[in-house]
């Protein structure tokens, strides 16, 4: 499976100018992480834990190997599982969607007057 943020940059026809320490520390980032799979309507269609990584720095190429997420179609998204966490009265996961749409919505209903945008070029992958 191919990391979506440097899929992102080939998508575009973008430049990608990461370092190599960045292709390892973005693989080492999600070793052993549990992610899922899901199709279009967001359906979850399998789960598994990333095992491995690999890049070809020249290719520009990071590629994850996933226990336990075989057979799945060419360019089915691959989500990182983020659990909640709650230790000492503190909440910590991934949540800056989450946050980031709420926020927003806040500010809609306190009559917020003007367009909001939401992108996906970072969930592009």
């Amino acid at each position: 499976f191919e990391y979506a943020a440097f899929n992102k940059k080939k998508f575009y026809q973008d430049e990608n100018k990461a370092s190599e320490t960045v292709f390892k520390k973005s693989g080492e980032r999600f070793l052993d992480e549990l992610v899922y799979a899901y199709d279009e309507s967001g359906k979850p269609l399998g789960e598994g834990k990333v095992k491995s990584f690999s890049y070809d720095f020249d290719q520009k190429d990071l590629l994850f190997e996933i226990d336990g997420l075989i057979g799945l179609p060419i360019g089915t998204p691959i989500a990182y599982k983020s659990p909640l966490e709650l230790q000492n009265g503190n909440v910590s996961s991934q949540i800056d969607n989450a946050i980031s749409a709420a926020i927003i919505y806040q500010l809609m209903q306190d009559g917020f007057d003007s367009q909001v945008i939401f992108t996906t070029g970072e969930e592009i992958g």
